[in-house]
Formats: structure tokens, C-alpha cells, sequence
């Protein structure tokens, strides 16, 4: 019994452990159980151990889900960060394709433009990666030409292209006389075959010693001819280069540049008009012109004659009546300086204009009296010998111009600026004759208009210079302007001062003494001598392909075209602008209705043969500059830079205007000065 009892309280003791076992257990699971979860309690109050066992076999097993639940949301946490790596990967790559693409970050509108264009991207680069190997090919053919790689490098394509197109025509050209060497190799060979050729070499070389006997003949003729002539020939014949010399600087003097004067071979004097390039016989001259030449001649006779020593007097009887005021003032020059000119020892100039001016040029009037008496004025310029101080002795001359105008005393004071004595024999022989004032009033020489600040344009507007270059025309015929245009002072002193306006004008200056003294310094002289080449080079090969205008007074010369079409061909002609070709195809095109082309055949040829066409190929603005540089051989770089100038005034002047408005440009390039206002 005691036992029992001891087993007794032991089993409380172990019932009353399970009991607070089981409490502390129930408020455990309290917070982990379902809502909807039996009570774990009898309901005495007592732990239901069947409920409580399977509470914990339930919480056994959600311990087991929730370790589960934590081993996913460990593997997902670990996924999560290598998925945020991932995407900063992407992130990292993503910035990088924006930056190589060359886009802002994140403007995906650009990028997609972008990603539109690949295409064509690819093409292109495609083309460039073509390209580049075809430049390779190219560059190991230009091996051997490193000029031209070093063009193509510098980007030289309008020389490159130009080098081209005459390298094709040289090509084309080769070819064709490869062709012609064979055709006349293949008639030579043809014409051997039957000895004729033989033949004829041998007459040719019978001609050709016939023709040396002749012409031996012919020379012992001359030279013995020669050794017969008198003593007075020889010594001709010796001093005429110095006369012609002297008597070239003074015509050219008195005509303000417009004239030059040459020798024949048979010994005859001819004027050259330097504006139109043309030989002029002294019955052409104008009789003012004619005076001139004749007076030159005279006094670089007379200054021959005296051979440095004491120099003549001179009587002018009316020399001067003929010639209008400007030619009367050029004149009065001349005059001015021959009567105070120096021997050989003084500059050369031949300009000292008298130092004894105050002698002054004695002029005076005689008239007759009486009905019908004729009346005449002496100028009497005389000028007397005085020793000037210093190296040197001037040579002093005495003229008396005798002239029947009255107004000529202030014409010489208003050309020379001296007032000289004038002798007024009339009043001498009559003293009480009178004469009105209006007998000595002098109409003023025109004056050229100075540019006082005026733009290259503006002032050729105001000397009235023609805005296109009739290139057609000689070239000595330019107008100075041309050359001029980035010194408009030289050019108004040439003009006003040496009466000088056109290129084969300021030639003939630079050709003569005066030079000197109307162009000071020799670089000066030099490049206006380098200009004048450039210019007529320049216009030289701007004709090659372009032939002669055509208008109605050369259409008359040709048989082809009757009476019956000569005014409609001749209109037509004017519509092209006197382009030969031009006008060939508007025929052609029937431009001039029942106009047979038989006809249309006759005119060109004719057209062909009198120079009016030209089959040469005309040269492109681009060759044209480079080739005239090429003749004109500048010497260096401040030349070469000078004439590029030149001609590239020359080439803006061609490009303003087509050629028939070239054709029709203006018709006097010359001096112009009645068109100064």
C-alpha cells in the first residue's frame, strides 16, 4: 500500500509536469495555430494529450513546409541578386552601346533611328571598304607617278580632271598619228613597189641642184651689186637703224602711243597702228597723222645730222594747221622737248622741257590787206643756247612756227604750260588792226576724270570702258583698264597725262625712251611688260576653237548664199551673235525656210577655209589660266601671283557674258576719250 501511495504522488507529480508541460505547450502553439483549430483543452480544463499530440505532429510538419519556405526564399534572395547583377551588367552594356552609337543615354528615339539606318550603314561601309581596296589598286599603279598620288592626296580634283582631258586628247592624238605614220609607211611602201619614188627623189634632187645654181647666181648678183653702190649709200646705210630709232620714239611721242613706226625690207617707212595690229600706208593716214609721221621723220633726220653738235634752228610754216587740239598739244610737247634737249651726256629722258622757258615761243600774226589777200601768222619759237650749271651741256634749239591761226599762242601755253614771246607781224606790218577776243579762245582738252577713291567698277563706268572684252579684235586694242585694274592712279596718269588707253599703247611706251620718265622704276616697267605678254597669251588661246565673226558684209563675200536669202542668213547671223557655227546649225534646223543644205555644205567649207570655223577644241576657263601661266613662265612667286591676277580679271570677264554676248560687245575698245564726261 505504501507503494500504491508513493506510485500515487509520484503519477500526480508526473500529472501535475504535464499538466504546466502542457500549458506552457498550449501557449507555444497559441500564436501558430489556425483560428478555426480545436481547443487543445477538455473541456473540465484538462489538456486533451490526443489534440496536443496532433498539434505537434501538425507543427512538425509546418516546421518542415517553413524550413522548406525558407530554403526557397534563400535560393530566391540568391536568384534576386544575381538577377540584379545581371541587370546591371545590362545596364553597364546598355550605356556603353549609347555612348559607341554616339547618343545621349537612354534616348532610345535616337537609337532607333539609328538601329533604322543600319542598313544603309552597312551598304556604305561596304562601299567604303570597296573603295579603299580600289584606291590601293590605284595608288600601286600611281607608284610610279608620285606627282599625281600627291594631287589626289591634296584634293586637286579640277587639276586632275583637266590633267585628264588633255592627256586624252594627247592620247587621241597619238593614236591618230600612230595611224598616219602607218597610212603614209604603207604608201611608201606602195609608191617603192614601182620605182616611182626613186624617180621622183631624183628629179627633186636634180631640182634641188638647179635651184642651188640659181640661188648662187643670185647671190653673187646681190653681192656684186652691193659692191658697186657709191660711198653715199654706204654711210646711208649704216645710220638709217639710228634715224628710224629716233624718228620710231618721236612719232610715237606725237601720237600719244597710237602709232609705231617700221621699216620695210625694200627700205620704205610704214605706220603700224598699235590699236588694230594693221599696217597703215601714208595715204591712209589721216592728214594730221600723215604731218606727224612726215615731222618725225624730219627731225630724227635733222637730229642725226647733227650728230651732237651745235644744234639748228627749225622753221615750222603751218606744220600744225591740220591737227586738232589734242594732236596740236602732243605736238606743242614734243616741240617743248626737242628745244631743250640735251646731247648725249644728259639722262636719256628726253623730256628736259627748256630751261630757258621764259625765251618763250615767239608767235605772231601777219595778215594781208587788200580784197582777197590771203593772211598768215608766224609763231617764231625761239629758244636760245645757255650753259646750265652743274655736269653737262644743254643743247638748246631755236624754232619759229609760222601758223595762220590766232588762237595757237594760248593752245602752246595751254599744252606746255609756258607762255612764250609771240611776234604778231600783222600788228608789226598794220598796227592798227584789230582783232576780236573770240579769235584767241581756246577750246579746253578733254581731261580724264580721276578715281579720287572710286571702286575698280565705278570708275571704269565712269571713263565709259565697254564691260565685255571684244576679244575678236586685235589685242593691242584693249582697253588699259584690263591691265590696270588694282592701280587706278597709274592708270589715270597714263590716260591724262601720256594720252595713252589701250595695250599695243602702253607697248609701244615701254618700247621707247620715255618709259623712263612716264613709268619710273624698272620692276615697274617689268611687270607691265609681263601683263602685256600674259594678256595677248590669254587671248591667244581663248580664240583656239572659236573662229572669226560672221555678219552680213562677210556673208556677202560667199557665192553659196544668193541675193534672195543674204538678208534672212544675214539676221540669223545677228540672232547667233556672228557665231559661224552657231549659225551653221541654225540653218541646218531650217531656221531660214528653203534654205538647201547643198548650200548650207558650200558655206561651211567656205566658212572653214576663210577662218570663220575652227575645229580646234576649245579650252575650258581651268586649262586655258594654267596654260597661259605656262607660256608666260613667271620667274617667281610674286610674278606668278600677279599674273594669276591678270588672268583671272581676264577670265571673270569672259564668264560674265556668253560669247555672243562677247561677239556683241562693244565696239571701240580704244582710248574713248569723247566719252569722258
Amino acid at each position: 500500500r505504501s507503494e500504491h501511495v508513493r506510485q500515487r504522488a509520484r503519477f500526480d507529480l508526473l500529472d501535475r509536469e504535464i499538466a504546466d508541460t502542457a500549458s506552457l505547450v498550449r501557449e507555444f502553439l497559441r500564436p501558430w495555430r489556425a483560428t478555426d483549430a480545436p481547443d487543445l483543452e477538455d473541456p473540465a480544463g484538462k489538456p486533451d494529450m490526443v489534440l496536443l499530440r496532433g498539434a505537434f505532429d501538425d507543427l512538425r510538419a509546418r516546421i518542415d513546409a517553413a524550413r522548406d519556405v525558407q530554403d526557397d526564399i534563400r535560393a530566391i534572395r540568391t536568384n534576386i541578386q544575381s538577377l540584379r547583377q545581371r541587370i546591371d551588367e545590362v545596364d553597364s552594356a546598355v550605356d556603353s552601346l549609347f555612348a559607341q552609337a554616339g547618343v545621349a543615354l537612354r534616348d532610345r528615339a535616337v537609337l532607333a533611328h539609328r538601329i533604322k539606318q543600319l542598313p544603309q550603314w552597312k551598304e556604305a561601309s561596304d562601299a567604303l571598304h570597296q573603295a579603299n581596296t580600289g584606291e590601293a589598286v590605284v595608288r600601286a599603279r600611281l607608284a610610279e607617278q608620285p606627282a599625281f598620288a600627291a594631287l589626289a592626296d591634296e584634293g586637286e580634283r579640277v587639276r586632275l580632271h583637266a590633267d585628264l582631258q588633255t592627256a586624252t586628247v594627247e592620247a587621241g592624238e597619238h593614236t591618230r598619228l600612230i595611224q598616219l605614220q602607218a597610212e603614209i609607211r604603207t604608201r611608201l611602201n606602195d609608191a617603192g613597189a614601182d620605182g616611182k619614188l626613186e624617180q621622183a627623189a631624183a628629179e627633186e634632187s636634180r631640182a634641188r641642184q638647179v635651184l642651188e645654181d640659181k640661188r648662187d647666181e643670185a647671190l653673187l648678183a646681190v653681192a656684186t651689186k652691193t659692191l658697186l653702190d657709191d660711198v653715199e649709200r654706204a654711210f646711208e646705210a649704216e645710220h638709217e637703224p639710228v634715224v628710224l630709232r629716233r624718228a620710231r620714239d618721236v612719232f610715237a611721242d606725237v601720237t600719244a602711243r597710237a602709232f609705231d613706226l617700221r621699216l620695210r625690207g625694200d627700205g620704205s617707212f610704214v605706220a603700224h597702228d598699235v590699236r588694230q595690229e594693221a599696217a597703215r600706208e601714208l595715204a591712209e593716214l589721216s592728214s594730221g597723222t600723215r604731218m606727224q609721221l612726215l615731222l618725225a621723220l624730219r627731225l630724227a633726220w635733222i637730229e642725226t645730222q647733227e650728230q651732237g653738235g651745235e644744234a639748228l634752228p627749225l622753221f615750222l610754216d603751218e606744220a600744225l594747221t591740220t591737227s586738232d587740239e589734242e594732236r596740236f598739244a602732243v605736238m606743242a610737247q614734243s616741240l617743248e622737248r626737242l628745244a631743250g634737249a640735251r646731247d648725249e651726256g644728259r639722262d636719256g629722258t628726253g623730256n628736259a622741257i627748256g630751261d630757258a622757258a621764259d625765251d618763250g615761243i615767239a608767235t605772231g600774226v601777219e595778215e594781208g590787206t587788200g580784197g582777197g589777200a590771203a593772211h598768215e601768222t608766224a609763231d617764231g619759237a625761239a629758244v636760245e643756247d645757255r650753259d646750265e650749271d652743274g655736269a653737262g651741256t644743254a643743247r638748246r634749239r631755236q624754232i619759229f612756227y609760222l601758223s595762220a591761226r590766232r588762237h595757237e599762242p594760248a593752245l602752246w601755253q595751254q599744252a606746255t604750260g609756258a607762255r612764250r614771246a609771240v611776234i604778231d607781224l600783222a600788228a608789226v606790218r598794220f598796227p592798227s588792226a584789230v582783232h576780236p577776243p573770240e579769235e584767241y579762245r581756246v577750246e579746253a582738252l578733254p581731261s580724264i576724270p580721276a578715281p579720287d577713291g572710286r571702286s575698280a567698277e565705278s570708275y571704269a563706268s565712269l571713263l565709259g570702258v565697254p564691260p565685255r572684252l571684244d576679244l575678236h579684235r586685235p589685242e593691242g586694242s584693249i582697253h588699259l583698264f584690263h591691265l590696270l585694274r588694282d592701280d587706278p592712279a597709274l592708270l589715270h596718269t597714263l590716260m591724262d597725262t601720256w594720252r595713252i588707253g589701250s595695250l599695243g599703247q602702253l607697248e609701244v611706251l615701254l618700247a621707247s625712251d620715255a618709259a623712263r620718265t612716264a613709268l619710273p622704276g624698272e620692276d615697274l616697267q617689268c611687270r607691265l611688260r609681263r601683263r602685256c605678254r600674259v594678256v595677248r597669251a590669254w587671248v591667244e588661246l581663248w580664240r583656239r576653237g572659236r573662229g572669226q565673226p560672221v555678219d552680213r558684209g562677210v556673208l556677202e563675200q560667199c557665192s553659196a548664199i544668193s541675193a534672195t536669202f543674204i538678208d534672212r542668213v544675214a539676221d540669223q547671223a545677228a540672232l547667233v551673235g556672228g557665231d559661224a557655227e552657231a549659225l551653221l546649225h541654225a540653218l541646218r534646223d531650217g531656221k531660214v525656210d528653203r534654205f538647201r543644205s547643198r548650200k548650207t555644205d558650200e558655206l561651211e567649207q567656205w566658212f572653214a577655209e576663210e577662218g570663220y570655223t575652227d575645229d580646234q577644241e576649245r579650252l575650258t576657263g581651268e586649262n586655258r589660266h594654267r596654260l597661259t601661266l605656262q607660256r608666260a613662265a613667271p620667274e617667281t612667286a610674286a610674278d606668278a601671283a600677279d599674273l594669276n591676277r591678270v588672268v583671272s580679271w581676264l577670265e571673270s570677264n569672259d564668264a560674265a557674258g556668253d560669247d555672243a554676248d562677247d561677239r556683241r560687245g562693244a565696239s571701240d575698245e580704244g582710248f574713248g576719250i569723247d566719252r569722258v564726261p
